[in-house]
């Protein structure tokens, strides 16, 4: 009687081999790719009695889910893990996903998880473990709600680039230092994070963010700031730089509200295209002995009138006033070294 009872509850595993390409060895079952039929999926955490894992390369669009135009809900069981801990490009074109639960929290890299899901609305959890969210979101163009950020992660470069229906940001936590181009593109954008002071690089952190009229405090850590706030349309008032900067390449390009440049520190060696198309800017300031660069500095700035005084710094100036047709007065160019004048004042 006892054999026919254990024979009647004896485990018989599903065909696993229906919905999924795997692999097995002694130790583990590494699933290569989904290719079943459904379209809410949850990830079995073992086959032939082996623990499953992942297949993900970090370099390359081969995720089990990568380019699945049919997915639109995946929850990973308890158990599972993903080959080398990182899920770069893992669900990237997954255009009709819109859900995802439980990613395994051994993972350490994000970077363009998600990118290219243009019908996610909403961020799953993001595991403590994670350190690298690079691109994770990127033109997810539907996301209206952010994830919180994990105290582990240290960049944040081109995380919620062009979702352009974030209204807002999340908070970001003091463990992150690359804020390359986190926010470029979200045009519905309208209140930009408080920056912690662990952040060194904002080149392109909100450009193209059409809708922010106010600028963060930009903290003393901060180095990089080129094209940072370019193409703020509706940017009035510009943020304090501090002395740490030395790259200011297009920070405020087509700033076309912006009415008063801050002041230059003279940390800064690159100017180049740095007021381009700022239309209402009147004032010119002070351009310090440390720049180098001042190609396109302010071309187009139709409403300048008097030209700042041009350091011995200086070697390119390179159609620096184009543009700028109400400008009258002489202009006291210092420098000896300039190697490019081209169309200066063309």
């Amino acid at each position: 009687m006892d054999a026919i009872i254990r024979n009647r509850l004896k485990y018989t595993e599903p065909d696993y081999s229906k919905d999924w390409q795997y692999t097995t060895n002694a130790t583990t079952t590494l699933v290569t790719k989904y290719i079943g039929t459904n379209t809410t999926v949850v990830t079995p955490n073992k086959i032939k009695k082996l623990p499953v894992v992942l297949q993900n390369s970090p370099n390359s669009f081969s995720g089990v889910f990568t380019n699945n135009k049919n997915i639109t809900s995946v929850t990973f069981n308890n158990g599972v893990t993903v080959n080398n801990n990182h899920m770069h490009y893992f669900f990237a074109n997954c255009t009709k996903l819109n859900f995802v639960n439980n990613i395994p929290n051994s993972v350490t890299s994000m970077a363009n998880t998600f990118r290219s899901c243009s019908n996610l609305t909403q961020a799953p959890e993001i595991p403590n473990s994670v350190n690298i969210m690079h691109g994770t979101f990127r033109s997810c163009s539907k996301l209206t709600q952010a994830p919180v950020i994990p105290n582990s992660v240290t960049s944040m470069a081109s995380t919620f680039e062009s979702c352009s229906n974030l209204k807002q940001a999340p908070e970001i936590p003091n463990s992150v230092t690359n804020m390359y181009g986190t926010f470029q593109s979200c045009s519905k954008l309208i209140q930009a994070p408080v920056i912690p002071n662990s952040v060194t690089s904002m080149a392109y952190t909100f450009s193209y963010c059409s809708k922010l009229t106010q600028a963060p405090v930009i903290p003393n850590s901060v180095t990089n700031m080129a094209s940072t706030f370019s193409y703020c349309y509706n940017l009035t008032q510009a943020p304090v730089v501090p002395n740490s900067v030395t790259n200011m390449y297009g920070t405020f390009e087509s700033c076309s509200k912006l009415i008063q440049a801050p002041v230059i520190p003279n940390s800064v060696t690159s100017m180049a295209y740095t007021f381009r198309g700022c239309n209402k800017l009147t004032q010119a300031p002070n351009i310090p002995n440390s720049v180098t660069s001042m190609a396109n500095t302010f071309s187009n700035c139709h409403n300048i009138k008097q030209a700042p005084n041009i350091p011995n710094s200086v070697t390119n100036m390179a159609y620096t006033f184009r543009g700028c047709d109400k400008l009258t007065g002489n202009i006291i160019i210092r420098s000896e070294n300039i190697s490019n004048f081209r169309n200066c004042f063309y």
